[in-house]
């Protein structure tokens, strides 16, 4: 926990400090709200009276007797807030998360605060190499980022050739189903009867990608045939249980092309689970992702 916390704190250092510092002037406001910041700042001047200009404590007496003092200060903290939030997002525009560091280890981060940091704090690219494949889906389809990375250690199509698709359908597929196990096995194989035993209950759709070596590549077949066989789908499927081992290349392009912009009609919910590290690679905890 220590060591995620520590990784965490690494990957968005910049961005962590910058909602402590708006936090801090949110609590500002909220002292500011309860507590006449005049009456405070003259009580704060008492002791030193003597060495300040008669038109300096004239002007505190006024502000700390005038019925208009509280509406200005919320005015000037509202002015002071919008000013230090534009100075960040500005900062921000040209701010890569989970790239600006260049680490090689999981990004281990809450959908809460990928939202903070596109729509508070105006981070606008997104880097998904390394990424959990569930929190992949959910910022893709959830979250209007100007520009996704997704490149990075992923070889282009120069060995389509090479790549052999197969599509397996396990368990008989009829309109009673709307529930089903979509799984996207791009170079490495997945087996739910070992990885996730209570997946096998369920019919599944399973698209496989394999190749004479475990290279990552970038696969418009692979992509191609999810995007066909998720459209061919009965109508009465309205969830999907995803299990994926995928480069973020082909993730991004899956997401964007079968879930996001098409192939989704009849689907109400995915969930999408995440491969454990631990011996046998088990899949666990799932993100659920509405697409109505």
């Amino acid at each position: 926990m220590i060591k995620k916390l520590a990784y965490a704190l690494k990957d968005w250092h910049q961005l962590y400090i910058q909602m402590f510092d708006l936090i801090a002037i949110l609590i500002l406001g909220i002292y500011m709200f309860f507590h006449n910041p005049i009456i405070w700042l003259i009580n704060l001047l008492q002791p030193y009276k003597e060495q300040l200009t008669d038109n300096i404590l004239i002007l505190f007496i006024i502000a700390s007797q005038s019925e208009y003092t509280p509406y200005l200060s919320a005015v000037f903290y509202v002015i002071f807030f919008w000013y230090v939030m534009n100075k960040i997002r500005i900062r921000n525009k040209t701010y890569i998360l989970n790239g600006a560091n260049g680490t090689s280890h999981r990004h281990i981060h809450s959908y809460p605060e990928y939202w903070l940091a596109y729509h508070l704090l105006g981070v606008q690219q997104c880097q998904l190499t390394y990424v959990p494949i569930p929190m992949q889906f959910k910022i893709i389809l959830l979250l209007p980022f100007s520009q996704y990375l997704y490149k990075d250690g992923v070889q282009d199509t120069n060995k389509e050739n090479w790549s052999l698709v197969v599509i397996k359908r396990i368990g008989e597929m009829n309109d009673d189903n709307n529930e089903m196990n979509l799984v996207l096995s791009d170079t490495y194989p997945i087996d739910l009867e070992k990885q996730l035993p209570k997946a096998a209950e369920r019919k599944t759709l399973s698209i496989s990608r394999f190749s004479n070596d475990f290279t990552r590549v970038h696969s418009r077949k692979f992509v191609a045939s999810v995007l066909n066989e998720v459209k061919r789908l009965p109508p009465t499927v309205k969830v999907l249980h995803v299990y994926a081992t995928l480069n973020p290349w082909n993730t991004y392009e899956i997401v964007t092309e079968v879930f996001k912009t098409g192939g989704r009609d009849n689907l109400d919910r995915l969930y999408v689970y995440d491969q454990s590290s631990e011996d046998g690679r088990p899949f666990t905890e799932a993100e659920q992702i509405s697409l109505r």
